[in-house]
This record gives C-alpha cells, structure tokens and sequence, in this order.
C-alpha cells in the first residue's frame, strides 16, 4: 500500500527528505532477515543503528548491511549505550569513519534502570558534534527548555521521549510534547516509549513531524504485521493532523494556523491542510450547484488547490453530498432502574418517610444509525456559519449515575 498523504509532504531532516513519517530500529529482532521484512512492512525510510551493538563492518559476520542496504536505506547511527559525552562523540565519529554516515542520532544516557538522557551531557556533547560538521539528530526529555537550547545550537531534529525507552507507555506528557512541537524550526520526532499503533496517531495528532519505534515492533507476536500496523498509525495521524477541526490541544488559533499562545508557527512548511493536485475547480452553477468549471472547449479545467479543514464546503473541488449523512437513528436514550424501600423498612429509620434510589445510564446504544461510526446523529452546533458534525462540537458522551431520593 503507497502512503496516502501526498508526495510534496515530505519529512526534511538536515540535508536528507523522506516520504514515510516513520523510523524503525535495528534492535531486538530475531535475526537481520526478520528486520529487513519488518522495515519494508513498515515503508520506512530510515532505520537507527546501536553503532556498539550491530555489526556493520565486520565481514566474518552476520553484516547488517547484507540485508537492509545503506543505498536504499538511510543508515542512522545512535549512540546507545553511552553514558558519558565523550563516549558518545568517539563512537559517532567511528562510525563516520567506518560508513561515511553523517547525519546521526545522538543520546547519552543517565542511568541504566530508565535509561532517561541525561541532559547536560547531551548538550556538551551536541555542541561537539555539531562543530565536527554532523547533522546531528538529538533524544532529548521532554523538557522544552532543553529542547530550545538544542535547536539553538543546530540540531537538525528534536526526540523528546515520550515515555522511558524500551517501556511502550505511550505519550505521557502531552502538553510538553505540544509546546515542543510550537516552538520548533526542525522537525519533532517522538521517540521512546511507543507500544502500539493508538500511541504512533497520538504523536503524530499532536503535530509531531515524525516517529521512531523498535521495541513496539521488534518484541510484537508478529513484527512484520506490527510493522505495518505502524505504518498506518503514523500516515493516519499524520492526515488527521492536517485535516480535522478537533485535533488534540488545538483552538480556534491554531486552526487559523496560528501558535497554542496565538503566535505564528515558526515552520512556515507544517499548514493545516493539503494541496489537492490536478483537482478540478469547483463554481456554481445558475441553481446554485457545484459543478466543474470547464474552458471555452467544453473541457474541464484542472488546477492544484488548498484545501484547509473549514473549507470542505466552500472550495468546491469535489462533491460535498458525500460529507453529508442521513440522520435517521435509533437510540436507547435511558434506562432507569429504582427501588422505593416500603414502609415496614422505613419504619426502622428514624426521621425517613420517603427512600429511593435509582440507577440511571444516559445514551447507552445507537441501535441504528446512517452516519459514520463515532459521530452522534444527533450531534450539531449552531445555525450559523459553524454548522456542521466536526465544527467546535463536544463529542458524543454516555452517563451513568445513582440518583437518592430521600423525604423527611
């Protein structure tokens, strides 16, 4: 399956540009054949290399390279393993002189119990690296402070962990990783921590530009169909970020592509929306239909098009009937079940002439409906120009609740 997001939405980390949103390891596989099927499952461009772990170099052994090949694959090499800034630095320079590889991944690690980076060291070394002329990827915590400093300085992308290494926890800190993502020129990577396809959509629903894996992947029942699971994850919460109104931590600001605090992204290249190539161009006819504007020939005239979320029923590039569902449902509203205690029992409380209680659950089951699965029929805002299922509407909630009658 070709990715879905158009081909000009591409990942640009220093000098290098990707189609796929995703980076996978080399860590943990049963075998470098396995790996090598894990990553052509999964579409990704890019695979991180443990340069102390893997062998890349030495022909009397099982090579790496023998199976993913560096002419196809961007060979990303990481510094895993390391605890100091010096051993960091001396084993990426190593590797460039074993590979040529230039554009690295730097992490120094702090304890070996939760491997978080430890930041100042990550920062000395850095700045090492970066005079050495490295385009120097950096796994960060999810401090935007440090992160700042680290883009500052000229690292080509910022890895904010999302949760400890190797611990598939998921996205712990959201807000931290969304003002990581607010102030950053480069892109934002998440990396560590992701356990399954729902974690990869959140990352990239909160606008993150890419994600790293290995552990999700490499320790599945099956990595190769995980490996495609990822794939999915990563190109639909990309799309979602472009394209829906009710993005994780977005506002009206961001919407009209504006910072969480009202400032202007300072990546002019992340819009909301996509450009729609070789669409043909909407009017409307005499009725008030959209119909395709056509020349004088008779032909109909094409053109690229941006189309932003607000604007699906104003830009008329395609059919807008097909955004619009029948409403007809069935719904179990509410169930009420109540106990009224009887006199004889009320007689032993003192002071209580009335006692009940009920227990009461609110839109339970749509038993039937038309429209797509999560959006409530009955969902809708206002009969201004806000109208529509998605446009600053709650989503759909269920309620249970104990309700105590009591009289004295």
């Amino acid at each position: 399956m070709k990715n879905s997001i158009k081909s000009d939405d591409t990942l640009k980390v220093g000098s290098h540009e990707f189609n796929s949103r995703l980076i996978i390891g080399t860590g943990k596989y049963t075998n470098y054949k396995q790996n090598s099927d894990a990553l052509n499952a999964s579409g990704a461009e890019m695979v991180t290399v443990a340069v102390r772990r893997v062998n890349v170099s030495d022909p009397n052994k099982p090579m790496l390279v023998d199976y993913i090949d560096p002419k196809k694959t961007v060979y990303l090499p990481n510094t895993a393993g390391c605890f100091t800034g010096e051993d960091a630095v001396r084993t990426l320079r190593l590797a460039k002189e074993a590979g040529g590889w230039n554009l690295v991944k730097l992490e120094v690690l702090s304890d070996p119990k939760h491997l978080y980076p430890d930041m100042e060291e990550t920062l000395r070394s850095a700045e090492l690296l970066i005079k050495d002329g490295f385009e120097v990827m950096v796994y960060c915590s999810d401090d935007p402070v440090f992160a700042k400093k680290l883009e500052s300085m000229g690292c080509v992308a910022i890895m904010p962990l999302g949760a400890p290494i190797g611990s598939g926890l998921g996205i712990q800190n959201k807000v931290n990783i969304r003002l990581i993502v607010e102030q950053s020129n480069v892109p934002v990577i998440v990396d560590a921590g992701v356990g399954t396809a729902s974690d990869a959509v959140i990352a990239m629903e909160l606008g993150c530009d890419g994600v790293l894996m290995n552990t999700a992947i490499a320790n599945a029942k099956d990595p190769i169909k995980m490996a495609l699971a990822m794939k999915h994850a990563v190109i639909a919460g990309r799309e979602a970020y472009l394209f829906s109104s009710m993005i994780l931590g977005e506002n009206n600001n961001e919407r009209a592509g504006n910072g969480l605090f009202g400032n202007p992204y300072g990546d002019s290249e992340r819009p909301k929306g996509r450009t729609y190539e070789n669409s043909a161009v909407g009017v409307q006819d005499a009725d008030g239909n959209w119909v395709a504007q056509r020349d004088s020939d008779g032909n109909i005239i094409y053109a690229n098009i941006w189309l932003s979320p607000q604007l699906y029923g104003f830009d008329g590039i395609q059919d807008q009937t097909r955004f619009v569902y029948d409403a007809s449902y069935v719904k179990l509203r509410e169930v009420v079940f109540g106990y009224t205690f009887p006199p004889r029992i009320l007689k032993k409380l003192k002071n209580i002439k009335h006692l009940k209680i009920s227990l009461v659950g609110r839109d339970l089951w749509t038993i039937y409906r038309n429209t797509p699965q999560g959006i409530d029929p009955e969902a809708g805002t206002t009969s201004g120009n806000g109208q529509g299922i998605e446009f600053g509407s709650f989503l759909p909630t269920r309620t249970l609740g104990v309700n105590v009658k009591i009289a004295f």
